[in-house]
């Protein structure tokens, strides 16, 4: 288990408000689309998180499109407390249009709107000690964010500089 300090920020997009708010990782609530979040590669002082893969609900038979939203959640081991605390949060939210089918490909500042690419996050960590990523999740219906999930990363893993892969459990710097 993992203990984390309450945050709380809002933005709005197209009439969607959203509160961000911190809670267990695999919590659930609402309706949801597919979802799984990636591995997150460790390069020392740097973290990449790429965008999850979030899909529509599929509620027709027709495609359905849904906007989705994701936020990462870095987490750093508290070897006095022995648990995973919130260390940062990364930016802001960013959202896209998924359907049934696919995940976005193409993500927005949930607070400007503006482009902001494919989704992945770059996240520096300054202290030393044993990283962790969370992706904190939301899906929209007509004007209200109806779904959300906050989910564990599915992996972390190193790369030399020949390409080698080596898998590991956490990021550590």
């Amino acid at each position: 288990m993992f203990s984390i300090r309450r945050k709380v920020a809002s933005a709005a997009i197209g009439g969607l408000a959203i509160v961000l708010t911190a809670g267990a990782a695999s919590a659930a609530t609402g309706v949801t689309g597919p979802h799984a979040t990636r591995s997150i590669k460790c390069n020392g002082v740097e973290a990449t998180a790429p965008a999850p893969i979030m899909k529509a609900v599929n509620r027709t038979t027709a495609v359905d499109r849904q906007i989705v939203a994701f936020q990462p959640v870095v987490f750093r081991w508290n070897s006095t407390s022995a648990q995973w605390v919130e260390y940062s949060t990364y930016g802001p939210a960013h959202y896209g249009t998924a359907t049934d089918s696919a995940s976005p490909t193409t993500w927005y500042d949930l607070g400007t709107g503006a482009y902001s690419g494919d989704g992945h996050f770059t996240m520096m960590l300054t202290d030393r000690g044993y990283f962790r990523v969370a992706y904190r999740m939301w899906w929209a219906t007509g004007s209200s964010w109806t779904g959300s999930d906050y989910v564990w990363a599915s992996g972390y893993y190193t790369q030399s500089a020949i390409g080698a892969v080596t898998p590991a459990n956490w990021c550590y710097r």
